[in-house]
């Protein structure tokens, strides 16, 4: 009898040691699936549409936040890929002036994003920003594909189709997860977007200048916060570009440097889309899990528009219209960005302007 309960004590206690702790946040919310017609508005990126249909799914009721990705990391000691890099995007106007001193690089084609040592999770800023005191709420941000799809692996989860995540935008509504317009009747701000002139002109009428808490707006019809604007969010879905050999994933539902138009940046809608390689991130870009058979596939492009186009403007004008479907919301890349300074570089040891 002793030998049998110093077994159990034993088996006890190692059960203690090797349970896994459970996942903090907001839980998840189940979807029944069903029909859906995806894409569908241009100034989004998805100006073609296609009915699928989805089994039942779940996914989580907000982003993954910087508490959520904090016992992960304890519990795995897992090094995100904006560590290993030793930098990442962040937006200009957000930065102080010694940051900006420190780092001089910046997008070409988008100044507002300037490429800044030691900026990751835990320091969205860089290092001369401020810590997640108060923030632990927000949503992990500079999170690459690759990270987003270990941490949810780690949890027996995966991430989103394309097709999963905007079922889930679309609120069971359309276009938006509260109804068919971008602002409600008495012009409450939904989502967190960018407000004023861009992009140091900000009018912050919300409250939040650059990134806010996961459940700062009223949750969908389904119960899931913050699918639009705030954090671009990964899938696991294909981006096509104009270059094959390139492989790119789909990234959802814009972040607080997009507008409620599309007059700067992206038009941010429940099909907003734009495609980014899998080391890649930045200080909006985001992620949140889901479990399920739920499945689905990108919408191609509408067969009836594309003859349209063919019949009006040539096969060139149909090859345009491709590339602004599949690869036309492209970013500049982490690997890019490298080759260019490294050009750049090049060129000035060489006295070249």
């Amino acid at each position: 009898m002793k030998i049998l309960s110093l077994f159990l004590l034993l088996h006890l206690v190692v059960g203690k040691k090797t349970k896994k702790a459970k996942r903090p946040g907001f839980g998840m919310v189940r979807l029944q699936g069903g029909p859906v017609t995806l894409g569908g508005d241009e100034k989004s990126g998805s100006p073609g549409t296609k009915d699928t249909h989805l089994q039942a799914y779940k996914i989580d009721a907000t982003s993954v936040t910087n508490k959520m990705w904090r016992v992960f990391v304890k519990e795995t000691k897992y090094v995100s890929e904006a560590e290993t890099f030793q930098w990442s995007f962040v937006f200009d106007p957000l930065v102080s002036e010694k940051t900006r001193e420190e780092n001089p690089q910046v997008v070409e084609s988008a100044l507002h994003w300037r490429a800044v040592q030691g900026a990751y999770w835990r320091k969205p800023e860089g290092r001369h920003g401020p810590t997640l005191k108060d923030r632990w709420d927000y949503p992990a941000v500079h999170i690459s594909k690759t990270d987003a799809e270990t941490y949810c692996e780690h949890y027996g989860l995966r991430l989103p189709t394309e097709a999963e995540w905007e079922f889930a935008a679309q609120g069971g509504v359309g276009l938006y997860p509260w109804g068919t317009k971008a602002m409600s009747e008495d012009q409450e701000w939904m989502m967190n977007i960018f407000q004023g002139a861009f992009p140091n002109a900000s009018v912050a009428e919300d409250g939040y200048l650059g990134l806010a808490p996961v459940r700062a707006y009223e949750p969908s019809e389904y119960g899931v916060y913050g699918m639009l604007g705030n954090v671009w969010e990964w899938t696991q879905s294909s981006f096509k570009t104009k270059d094959p050999k390139q492989k790119q994933f789909v990234l959802k539902g814009g972040s607080f440097v997009d507008s409620i138009d599309g007059a700067f940046n992206h038009k941010v809608t429940a099909t907003t889309r734009m495609g980014n390689d899998a080391d890649s991130g930045g200080q909006n870009t985001g992620f949140r899990c889901v479990k399920g058979r739920g499945g689905g596939s990108r919408a191609p492009p509408d067969q009836e528009l594309m003859q349209k186009i063919i019949a009006e403007e040539g096969v060139e004008g149909l090859q345009k219209f491709l590339a602004k479907q599949g690869g036309g919301h492209q970013v500049m890349t982490a690997g890019e960005l490298k080759k260019r300074k490294e050009e750049r570089d090049a060129r000035n040891e060489h006295g070249e302007l």
